[in-house]
């Protein structure tokens, strides 16, 4: 849950590259965590990486199987 608070923050600061490892490890710890999945899909966008987000989304399906 820490690491997901400071992502966001990082986000809400307009530092989404930092805020990538950090959603990162937040989603080794709760993969099937929605908020993760949606900060971490965020922070790719913000930087244009649209196809890391869509990546990310195709993750979080496979591990809700």
């Amino acid at each position: 849950i820490l690491n997901l608070r400071l992502g966001e923050r990082l986000l809400e600061t307009g530092q989404a590259k930092m805020a990538i490892p950090v959603l990162n490890a937040a989603m080794q710890q709760s993969p099937d965590n929605v908020a993760v999945i949606m900060a971490l899909m965020d922070a790719y966008i913000q930087i244009h990486q649209p196809q890391r987000a869509a990546a990310v989304a195709q993750i979080a399906r496979v591990a809700q199987w």
